[in-house]
C-alpha cells in the first residue's frame, strides 16, 4: 500500500485501531515506568502525531526514523554505481 499523505489513510475506517492503541499504551507505560527511556518509530508513511505525546493525542514516540530517505539514497547510489561500472 502506498501513502498519498491524505489524513483518511491514517484516520479512516481501514486503520487497525488495535495496533494504534497498542503503540500508544506501550509508549505510555514505558515513559511512565522509565522516564528517561527513548522510543523511536521507524516510519515510511509520515503518519501525523507519531511523535506527539499520548497525553496530547499522539502515539508517544520520542523520535521518528524516516525510512524513505535512506531508501531513496540506496536507490540513487545503485543507479550511480551502475553508471560507473
Amino acid at each position: 500500500m502506498s501513502f498519498s499523505g491524505g489524513y483518511s489513510e491514517y484516520f479512516g475506517m481501514q486503520v487497525d485501531e488495535d495496533s494504534i492503541i497498542h503503540l500508544m499504551l506501550s509508549n505510555h507505560i514505558l515513559h511512565t515506568l522509565y522516564p528517561d527511556c527513548i522510543t523511536i518509530a521507524e516510519d515510511v508513511s509520515g503518519m501525523p502525531g507519531l511523535c506527539k505525546s499520548v497525553k496530547n493525542g499522539g502515539l508517544g514516540f520520542d523520535y521518528r526514523l524516516n525510512m524513505a530517505v535512506p531508501d531513496k539514497w540506496i536507490q540513487v547510489c545503485d543507479i550511480e554505481c551502475e553508471t560507473y561500472l
